[in-house]
């Protein structure tokens, strides 16, 4: 091959490898910082969540259903983030939410403010006498969302 040939053949090259790099990257999901810092505060706010619900098994007294109760509804009430959270039946003595965190983060202000939102999903599941006690797995998100208030959170049978 003569010169031309070569040059028009390393061009060529040099186009293909462009256009696989440019498809790569146009194909990667985007996650900007915003959005993986909102994702830290709502892992954040799941940790938060489990030391406080450690803590609501050591301040629960007599372990009477209702001394529990009232000690989980105090962690989940002093956990940020949290938007909704359900309970469900584990069955046995455990106790078990489905818990929604929302963790947000903005940057700048007034017009030239920008802000995230991220949702985590887990299933929380409390076995007083399990080590560790308190079991957290990623879940699906809540298809109907309860808020803190709502009298089905008394429904949890706590009783062993």
């Amino acid at each position: 091959m003569d010169r031309r040939a070569w040059v028009l053949v390393v061009a060529l090259v040099v186009v293909v490898v462009g256009l696989a790099a440019a498809v790569r990257t146009l194909g990667a999901p985007v996650r900007d910082p915003l959005t993986a810092a909102a994702t830290s505060n709502a892992r954040h706010g799941a940790q938060i969540l489990d030391a406080g619900l450690v803590g609501a098994l050591d301040d629960a007294g007599d372990g009477s259903p209702e001394a529990l109760t009232a000690a989980f509804e105090e962690a989940f009430d002093r956990t940020p983030w949290i938007d909704t959270y359900e309970p469900v039946d584990p069955g046995g003595a455990d106790a078990a939410w489905r818990v929604q965190i929302a963790g947000s983060a903005s940057v700048g202000s007034g017009l030239f403010s920008e802000m995230a939102e991220a949702v985590l999903c887990v299933d929380v599941t409390v076995t007083r006498d399990a080590d560790p006690p308190v079991r957290m797995v990623d879940s699906a998100c809540l298809t109907e969302q309860i808020r803190r208030d709502d009298d089905r959170f008394v429904e949890i049978d706590l009783s062993e």
